[in-house]
Formats: C-alpha cells, sequence, structure tokens
C-alpha cells in the first residue's frame, strides 16, 4: 500500500457525506496517484488547516502530520531548489578568478 492509498483510506473519515461519492470516483478514475494529483485531491475535499485543532484520535494526527510535514515539503519546488543549491560549490571553493593563460609562465621584470 502507497501513501496515496494511505492517505485515501485515512482522509476518508473526514470528507463529508454528500461529498463522500464524488470524493471516490475522483480517486478511482485514476490509474496512478502521484503527489501532484494527491496533494491537491486531498486540499479538495478537506480543510487540512481546520482538521488540525479538532482531532484527537493519534492515529488521524499522525497521518495529518506525516502529510503536512513530510509528504507536501517533501515534493515541493521550494525544498527541490534548496537541494539544488546547498549542493553547489561556494567561491571559495573555485578558482574562477585564476584561470590560467598564455602570461602566467612570463616571470616578472621591472622595468628601469
Amino acid at each position: 500500500m502507497g501513501d496515496a492509498d494511505k492517505f485515501y483510506i485515512g482522509f476518508r473519515d473526514f470528507v463529508d457525506k454528500e461529498k463522500l461519492k464524488d470524493y471516490d470516483n475522483e480517486y478511482y478514475s485514476k490509474k496512478r496517484h502521484s503527489y501532484k494529483s494527491m496533494i491537491p485531491f486531498i486540499n479538495k475535499y478537506i480543510d487540512i488547516d481546520s482538521l488540525q485543532n479538532k482531532v484527537t484520535d493519534i492515529g488521524h494526527i499522525n497521518l495529518i502530520t506525516y502529510f503536512l510535514q513530510d509528504y507536501c515539503l517533501r515534493n515541493s519546488k521550494v525544498l527541490k531548489k534548496w537541494n539544488v543549491v546547498k549542493g553547489m560549490s561556494t567561491t571559495i571553493d573555485r578558482n574562477f578568478l585564476f584561470k590560467s593563460s598564455s602570461f602566467s609562465s612570463a616571470i616578472y621584470k621591472p622595468i628601469k
């Protein structure tokens, strides 16, 4: 069971009864579920921000915490860009100011 299935089953308890059939139909209409489809799907049917303060069951709290702090953050564009920037070398590591040229072998001779 993947993350998408866990979210579908876990958040199914919080969907309004009027929207439950639409929730099921939309989930089963796709063959594969990625974070690009699951994050808007969950946010469409469930108000996560108001749900955070109302839930008391530890299993639901863990599900909401995992969804917000791990799943959404791990797949965000900001985090991906941050990892790219983190991997860049600093200017101290580079030798871009000291390029080799044809004049590097010349010996300095003072002018008289």
